[in-house]
């Protein structure tokens, strides 16, 4: 009888759905980010069905970067506890991985944790000590003026696209200083104390040999916010000079290419480990991963809409949105026309 008691309370305990809790960065709509999130857990549902219990809780750090909110949001997360314990915590971007870090003691001391969605140096040295792992991206900052340089040799500015929030802070300091190594080549504008209208306006009028990087915009010096995929078809509409950005899913929005990061991938690789880690595996025996960037691919609109050749691209290049021509519209009738008029001229003569 004792063994049967055990038995159905483990075949209970084991039909129950794991809980798992996501803690994004920002709001519903902050593309990479939801970009990634979506992939996570559509790829989560569909590997464990109902088995999976998915809760979601957003520290919206584009409006509200403030230590007394995030005190306010521990004290919260601490209450909701009491009635749901996660399996699982999974934090989306660097801002809420450093959260989780920061007060993990207090939050989530037992729980694993899945770091994913950030930069490998966004994270905290200690984050991966109990129980966590990473997959996420490791930037290659330079690589990025050196894709601008591989198509546009001729380059003298760079116009940089970059928002005021604290995560944003954070970037454009790491790449002015990434991009020092260039200061005697390129002339770099910095767009990070303008509003998104002053932003247009700037990028509408750049001189000569101008290029425009975007790196993230999800809130503008004015404080107000920004879906970065928008502000980026906005930008592309008035702007005089060609586009790059960093992320896969921007080739098609108004970007020339080069290496682009993988979020949807990542969310991906990081729903599959998930998984593994809520069939019993230990976060911690899974080696922290980098999702690298895609091989180098282009628009071919972009390319022929800024007079870059397809042979300055580097080897192994993949150009998409390559528009059809006559013979590829309509070759086949071409060839069957030519073989009939052909045919007939033969039974005439």
């Amino acid at each position: 009888m004792a063994v049967f008691v055990v038995l159905t309370a483990v075949c209970a305990a084991e039909s129950e759905p794991k809980r798992v809790l996501v803690i994004h960065s920002f709001g519903s709509v902050a593309p990479p980010f939801t970009t990634h999130s979506i992939a996570f857990e559509t790829e989560l549902v569909e590997k464990m069905g109902k088995r999976v219990d998915l809760d979601e809780v957003s520290l919206d750090m584009a409006r509200y970067a403030d230590s007394t909110l995030q005190e306010a949001l521990v004290e919260y997360l601490q209450k909701r506890q009491s009635h749901w314990q996660p399996d699982l915590v999974v934090p989306i971007g660097s801002p809420a991985g450093v959260f989780v870090a920061q007060y993990r003691d207090r939050l989530f001391p037992k729980t694993p944790i899945l770091y994913t969605g950030m930069d490998r140096r966004r994270l905290p040295p200690d984050a991966l000590k109990k129980n966590a792992t990473f997959i996420g991206e490791n930037f290659d900052l330079p690589g990025f003026v050196e894709d601008i340089l591989q198509i546009a040799p001729a380059t003298k500015n760079i116009a940089v696209v970059i928002g005021a929030s604290q995560v944003e802070q954070y970037w454009a300091a790491a790449f002015r200083k990434e991009f020092e190594t260039y200061a005697n080549r390129i002339n770099f504008i910095w767009l990070n104390d303008l509003s998104l209208d002053q932003m247009l306006e700037k990028t509408r009028a750049l001189p000569p040999d101008s290029f425009i990087f975007l790196i993230l915009l999800l809130r503008d010096a004015t404080g107000v916010t920004h879906n970065a995929d928008e502000a980026l078809q906005r930008i592309h509409a008035v702007a005089n000079a060609p586009i790059n950005s960093i992320f896969q899913h921007q080739l098609g929005l108004g970007i020339v290419g080069g290496r682009l990061y993988q979020a949807e991938l990542e969310g991906i690789e990081s729903a599959r480990i998930a998984v593994r880690i809520l069939n019993g595996e230990p976060a911690s025996s899974f080696q922290p991963r980098i999702v690298g960037p895609l091989s180098p691919r282009y628009d071919w609109r972009e390319l022929k809409r800024w007079k870059i050749k397809e042979e300055r691209l580097p080897p192994g290049s993949v150009v998409l949105f390559r528009e059809p021509t006559v013979w590829d519209n309509y070759g086949g009738w071409i060839i069957a026309g030519v073989s009939f008029c052909f045919v007939q001229a033969v039974l005439i003569f």
